[in-house]
Order: C-alpha cells, then structure tokens, then sequence
C-alpha cells in the first residue's frame, strides 16, 4: 500500500530539479527546441506556477510513499480550485524503477480520498496524446475525455494538397468593429450558458463574468495584437456563413502556429462543408504567415472534433479527462 505524504520545503529542490530535466527532455527531443531554450522555458514555467514553492496557495505536492519499504516510488501535484470544487492534477510521476508494480493506481485512489476529505467533488487531469499506457490506466480509474488539442503541423508541402473541399469556397475577411461587438455578445452568451449549465456560476451575473473573460483576452478588441479574428464568407452570397477567431503563439515547439479559438457556422448552412473549407483556407492563410501549423482546442463530443481527426488528419496532442467522485 502506498501513503501520500507532504512534500517538504527541504524537498521541493531535488523534485523541481528532476522535473525541469524531464520536462527540457521532451521539448528536445519531440518540439524541436535546443537544450538551453528548453531548460530556460520549463524553469519559467515553473517559477509562475510555483512562484512559493510547496507554500504556493492552492497547489498541493505529495510523494507517493510505498508504506511497507517508506520508499519515496513517485510524486503528485495537484491543484485546487475552489470555485468549481474540483482538483486538478498538474504533475503526476512514479519513477521509472517502480513502474507497472500497481502504485499508480494506488495513488490514485489514494488522490481521490484526500480530495474527497477536502469536500470537493471532481478530478481533472491532462495527458499527451501518444502516451497510451496513462490513458488506460486513466481509463481503467473511470476518468472520461473531455476535451483535447488537435495539430496540424507543417512540413513545407501544402496542408490540404488533395484534401477534398466537399465543393464549398470561403474567404476569410478580417472581422470589423461592429461585427466584433456583435460576435463578442454571441461569444459571452455561450460561455455563461455553459458555466450555468456546468453549476460553476449563478445564472444572475453568468453574463457578466462571460462579458469580463473575453474583455481580458481580447482587451484591444479584434485589434489585440497575435489574436485574429475573421468573418468567414462564401464569395456567392452577400452574408458571412460564419466567423473565426485564432490566436497566434507557440504551441508544442518554438515556431509560432494557428490556435483557434473559435470556429462558428452559422446553423442555416451547410455547416460541415462550410468548416472544411474554412479550415482549408486558414491552413493557406497560416502557411502565408510562415506558421508551423494549426491547432484546435476541441470538446471531445463535438461533430467538429471528428471531423478535424478523422477526415482532415489532425494528430491528438492533448487530452484532459475527468472523474466525478462520488
């Protein structure tokens, strides 16, 4: 049986230490970054997200102790957020000398007692896509897919070459004042039903929170520098079919790519042939920029997660999963 027992501030070092490594470790070896620009951006990331050590409020770092040997086998950080009443595991390791014994799975039983004890009532987590033997043993924990990140990275050939286009054309027109205020209202009405709908905000002021989201994401409108913001429109008819917002930065190596946002046809189209041509042509549109490619952030169950997978060859970089505890 294994015990989770507080990291002390003595430890925190050698722990932060170790993780720096694996973490400089992979940006080298899978996202193309030299050793020194690895090494520099895990340490950044890690002073904001530990900016106090194990003292930073509402982050919480256990070893995972075999209790027959009190033999130190992994480590566990989680999250706490309080206004959704769920943790979120941030870090989660058992080295590699102890791997297969079955402590993952006793920590994270372990993880959900303690969890429990604190009187919240989910765990979310997040996975690499390629990393199959977490996902069954997340699986196998009763943890559900909720959404995830799709990549299209380019290699130099055009992105859609023979991709069929299902027989529509779009342009993508940059978004302008007055449509911007209008597509941020449809934004923010969305984002509070679902906060509503998820328990996470009180239906009296969903749209003010919403409305205050999207202010500090876009704080200079469809003007915020590296965010943009089209209409999507067919060149045959004299209304936009839909509208598109994608953030620029990087995302799993150091050369900037297309992060959408938002993808939205409007429902008195032909919907599904319409977001293949609109993919296509931010696809164009991203290699014009000298992008390494586009990204989706997708809910799992919606059409346009299958769609963006399966038929347009996105790869599955990222997965988050929960488990409601009862």
């Amino acid at each position: 049986m294994i015990q989770l027992v507080p990291m002390s501030e003595d430890e925190f070092p050698a722990w932060l230490d170790l993780r720096v490594t694996l973490d400089a470790q992979y940006k080298v070896e899978s996202e193309g970054y030299s050793p020194q620009e690895a090494e520099e951006l895990v340490r950044e990331e890690y002073a904001e997200l530990l900016p106090e050590g194990v003292a930073t409020p509402r982050q919480h770092l256990y070893h995972i102790v075999d209790q027959a040997t009190g033999c130190q086998v992994g480590a566990i950080w989680f999250d706490i957020a309080p206004h959704i009443h769920r943790a979120f595991v941030m870090d989660f390791l058992i080295y590699q000398p102890f791997r297969r014994r079955g402590y993952g799975t006793q920590a994270l039983l372990a993880l959900e007692d303690l969890v429990r004890e604190r009187g919240y009532y989910a765990i979310g987590l997040h996975v690499l896509g390629d990393n199959t033997p977490a996902r069954r043993l997340y699986d196998k924990m009763g943890y559900v897919q909720t959404n995830l990140y799709a990549a299209l990275t380019f290699n130099g050939d055009s992105p859609n070459g023979a991709s069929p286009n299902a027989g529509r054309t779009v342009e993508l027109l940059p978004m302008q004042a007055e449509q911007f205020q209008t597509y941020c209202t449809s934004l923010a009405e969305a984002l509070a039903r679902e906060q509503v709908r998820a328990g996470h905000w009180g239906a009296g002021y969903a749209m003010q929170m919403a409305r205050q989201e999207y202010a500090g994401r876009l704080p200079k409108g469809h003007q915020t520098p590296d965010e943009l913001l089209f209409t999507i429109a067919d060149p045959a008819l004299s209304s936009p079919v839909g509208a598109l917002w994608v953030t620029r930065r990087e995302f799993g190596g150091p050369t900037p790519k297309a992060i959408v946002q938002d993808l939205r046809i409007y429902p008195s189209r032909g919907r599904k042939a319409y977001q293949i041509a609109a993919i296509h042509a931010l696809e164009d549109y991203a290699q014009k920029l000298q992008l390494g490619g586009v990204v989706f952030h997708l809910f799992s169950n919606e059409p346009l997660a299958r769609l963006v997978v399966d038929k347009l060859g996105y790869h599955v970089t990222n997965v988050f999963m929960t488990k409601t505890l009862e």
